[in-house]
């Protein structure tokens, strides 16, 4: 068992200790930390980003891997092999146990548990009401290129953080469109039993396109008027969106008129053609009047900072004038891809966050300015090390 224990002083909200159990190259790892900026430093292979997806699994969703949950433990050789991961977080007032981990039905399919103070929750989103997580990863470089899928993918995180409800929209949408879908396939089905999928599916759609406007505003507005990150404009685009912003309080009958219209359509295709799970972020950098995908790759990370720390702005703002939950950012060898002005202000805006950041990278060098300001931690097979 790998132990580690960090002295804090004046810790706020954050992550203050983790217990992993079978997790990636962790068998067993117990260790405190302070609520402060944490680095994590040491050789690739070392467990440095495992701990980063440990933290992630705190977010509905399959974490920054995108990973099987099967795949996740240490022994994927062994049939039914689980593992958990949990956290101690400290809130404004007190703290809070927060668990996680991968479990088996009675049919054998895989599934994630979630534990609140060690009580079971009925729903990963539940996790969203005490907790929001966000990350950049190397991967997500290619997030303007990539499917569309991803960049929906990177909102709903974001939208994840400020509307605990909008994991359980999204859910109840995606199942409500898998099951319309199965029976469109299969006739003859009951007309009035699609019906009320239709019309689950059209006031949950409204749902989430109208959560993913709103957040992407605030993020908007919150931009920073330096001229070190890029400034953005950024919308959903998509046949939806279009409905939405030109039919108002109609939009809702029209999809559902639509989606029954296209029932045959529908039944051939599978799924359906048109809804929020079609949209696509459209993100634009304004000084050069560029759509993100044509930037340079250099542009195109400049541009993912940008829209992320302006999310957390717009987090720092919602604390400060409503409710508090505790944010975490992940930072996953990122920064030793940037040059020394931007490493500054990205250092200098973390550290000034009213949330928990935490930074890995291989290189102890690259993270010197904040050797005062933030606790560096050596990683090394496993095993964490002041």
């Amino acid at each position: 068992m790998s132990t580690c224990t960090v002295a804090s002083e004046n810790a706020s909200a954050g992550v203050i200790r983790i217990n992993l159990h079978n997790f990636r190259n962790y068998a067993a790892l117990e260790a405190d930390f302070p609520a402060s900026p944490i680095v994590l430093f040491g050789e690739n292979g070392a467990g440095k980003t495992n701990i980063l997806e440990a933290l992630s699994f705190l977010s509905p969703g399959r974490g920054l891997r995108n990973a099987r949950l099967s795949h996740v433990t240490t022994l994927p050789q062994k049939p039914g092999a689980t593992w958990a991961a949990s956290v101690q977080v400290a809130l404004t007032e007190g703290s809070i146990t927060l668990g996680t981990g991968l479990e088996f039905t009675g049919t054998g399919q895989e599934r994630r548990a979630v534990k609140i103070e060690g009580v079971k929750a009925a729903r990963q989103a539940t996790l969203a009401e005490w907790i929001s997580v966000i990350w950049i990863t190397p991967q997500m470089g290619r997030l303007f290129i990539d499917p569309a899928s991803g960049r929906r993918k990177f909102v709903d995180r974001l939208v994840f953080s400020l509307n605990p409800m909008h994991a359980e929209h999204i859910q109840r949408y995606e199942h409500a469109l898998t099951e319309r879908s199965s029976l469109l396939k299969k006739p003859p089905y009951d007309p009035s039993w699609v019906e009320q999928l239709e019309t689950q599916i059209a006031e949950k759609a409204v749902a989430i396109a109208g959560s993913r406007k709103a957040a992407l505003q605030q993020v908007s507005d919150h931009q920073s008027d330096s001229l070190v990150f890029p400034r953005f404009f950024a919308h959903m685009e998509g046949e939806f969106e279009q409905w939405f912003e030109q039919e108002g309080s109609q939009v809702e009958e029209r999809l559902r008129q639509t989606l029954h219209n296209n029932r045959r359509l529908d039944a051939e295709i599978g799924g359906s053609r048109i809804g929020p799970h079609r949209s696509d972020l459209n993100l634009t950098h304004c000084s050069r009047n560029m759509i993100a995908a044509q930037c340079s790759t250099g542009e195109q990370k400049m541009l993912l900072l940008a829209i992320t720390l302006a999310f957390v702005r717009v987090q720092r703002h919602n604390q400060d004038h409503a409710w508090r939950r505790t944010n975490l950012l992940l930072i996953d060898d990122v920064v030793a891809h940037l040059d020394a002005h931007h490493r500054s202000v990205l250092f200098d805006e973390v550290c000034h966050l009213n949330l928990q950041t935490w930074l890995t990278g291989t290189d102890l060098d690259v993270f010197q300015e904040l050797k005062d300001r933030a606790q560096l931690i050596r990683v090394d097979n496993a095993t964490l090390n002041l």
